[in-house]
């Protein structure tokens, strides 16, 4: 029990707070700093907004929802020895806080479990807040890291 809380425990404190990313291609565009602009084009996906998408309840609520979800033995399916195990997950948030196109961006080849796991995780969380531009909500690329710990 004490090794399950040790493990639950570096999973969530390994967590890295919501981070922007370099677009992947040049399809997704970046927002002007023009503070006159008032419409934000409906299909646009941005990387650099005015606020990034948030998980409900902030940081508690994202370490509370890892606590419940998380399967933090994903490591020992694939018989790995202690360790950290991080994958960086990217995702889109759309205009309501939809999470879609879950996928793995950079994960421990010698651990396909966990790429599983955090995709997963991600794909059962809730709505998230959107990002906004102007107080406009709009498309999102989000990247998390999620580290898993033996």
């Amino acid at each position: 029990m004490i090794k399950y809380l040790f493990v639950s425990a570096c999973t969530i404190l390994s967590i890295s707070s919501f981070a922007q990313s370099a677009p992947p291609a040049d399809s997704i565009k970046r927002a002007a700093n023009n503070p006159q602009q008032s419409a934000v084009a409906e299909d646009s996906l941005f990387t650099k907004v005015d606020e990034e998408a948030k998980f409900p309840g902030g940081l508690n609520g994202w370490k509370n929802f890892m606590e419940r979800n998380l399967k933090a033995e994903a490591p020992r399916l694939d018989n790995l020895s202690s360790g950290l195990y991080p994958v960086t997950v990217q995702f889109i948030v759309d205009k309501k806080g939809m999470v879609s196109n879950v996928k793995v961006i950079d994960g421990p080849k010698d651990c396909p479990s966990c790429m599983y796991e955090a995709v997963r995780v991600i794909q059962k969380g809730p709505k998230w807040i959107p990002a906004k531009i102007n107080s406009q909500p709009v498309r999102y690329l989000a990247t998390q890291r999620i580290t898993f710990a033996l």
